[in-house]
């Protein structure tokens, strides 16, 4: 209990701290000016073009279902994107991806499944994000991050292809201990996972959609740093939102440790830190206007919040006829143990 609660505070006093040492640092005055002379018009694009960052995400996840064996429409999949990425913020437990797969199990997917899409399509967002940190690395020095990088894109790649071969996975089954692998094997949503897969088109259609995601993240931040006169190359700009990305993991919403990593990096270019630090504030309103379309389309399709996906709400959604799957055409049945 004790545990769990440290892990859930401390990344947010610590931001909060971090974000207000450096307010404090370059001068609340500094800071709100160069805040109050950014055009708000090219602020109110940046924000506006959410729907362009959510699409292709919306889309490459619906892409994942389908090998998984969900069919789910476009129209569906992109509200229950929408609403994961609000409730990872709405929620102290950040349930915002399993409450997409929750959402799916209320339109008759089974629950294994859903949730394993979830994972494989953040996997790819974070292949993406680490390309860009590389191009972070050769521009700006990485240090920790120049080994770091690497790895992690291995064990990324590598939880892609687990998820895209099924013999894969049961070739590394087999180097289990013979009572666990039969223990795992009498689970309902190890059953239900036997068939998941991904196919080379598949995967390379949800290349496709993250980078255009991606590319519709950097024209957003773009925009803000133009707003407040901030101008960078193209490299630079992939690098700095690569990079800043990473370090925004350590806290909630990058709150403090972004910050501090613009400050100290856009400082490399002779850039002043109350720029730097306004240009972070402007990526935390983009991160919050990412979460308006989700906390509409809940506010049409609620569910109980504090529910875990792991247990059992007292009404999951269950507007929309089941769905069924793509490959044989079966209807998924809804049931508590899913």
């Amino acid at each position: 209990m004790v545990k769990r609660m440290l892990l859930r505070w401390v990344p947010r006093v610590v931001g909060i701290g971090l974000s207000v040492a450096a307010v404090l640092k370059v001068g609340q005055k500094a800071v709100w000016s160069t805040l109050a002379h950014a055009n708000p018009w090219l602020v109110l694009v940046a924000a506006v073009a959410v729907f362009p960052l959510l699409a292709p995400k919306a889309r490459r996840w619906q892409g994942v279902l389908a090998d998984f064996g969900i069919t789910l429409s476009w129209r569906d999949a992109f509200r229950f994107y929408a609403i994961g990425l609000w409730a990872a913020i709405a929620t102290p437990g950040q349930v915002g991806d399993g409450l997409k797969a929750w959402y799916v199990r209320g339109r008759g997917g089974h629950l294994a499944p859903a949730l394993a899409s979830v994972i494989v399509d953040r996997l790819f967002d974070v292949l993406v994000l680490l390309g860009a940190a590389a191009f972070g690395v050769v521009v700006y020095g990485g240090g920790t991050a120049a080994l770091a990088i690497p790895l992690l894109t291995v064990l990324v790649v590598a939880g892609i292809a687990v998820a895209a071969v099924p013999g894969l996975r049961v070739g590394l089954a087999r180097l289990l201990p013979g009572s666990v692998r039969a223990k795992v094997a009498g689970h309902r949503w190890a059953v239900a996972l036997g068939d998941a897969h991904l196919s080379g088109r598949a995967v390379a259609a949800a290349m496709g959609w993250s980078l255009l995601s991606f590319t519709a993240t950097l024209a957003r931040i773009a925009l803000c740093f133009r707003a407040i006169d901030l101008n960078l190359s193209p490299v630079k700009l992939i690098g700095i939102v690569g990079l800043s990305s990473l370090v925004g993991l350590l806290s909630i919403s990058g709150i403090g440790t972004r910050d501090v990593f613009l400050i100290v990096v856009l400082g490399r270019d002779g850039i002043g830190q109350e720029t730097a630090l306004a240009a972070s504030f402007l990526i935390l309103f983009l991160n919050l206007t990412n979460v308006v379309p989700g906390f509409i389309a809940w506010l049409r399709d609620p569910v109980p919040l504090k529910s875990s996906v792991t247990g059992v709400p007292p009404e999951p959604p269950r507007s929309g006829q089941a769905s069924q799957s793509g490959q044989s055409g079966q209807t998924f049945a809804v049931s508590e143990g899913d």
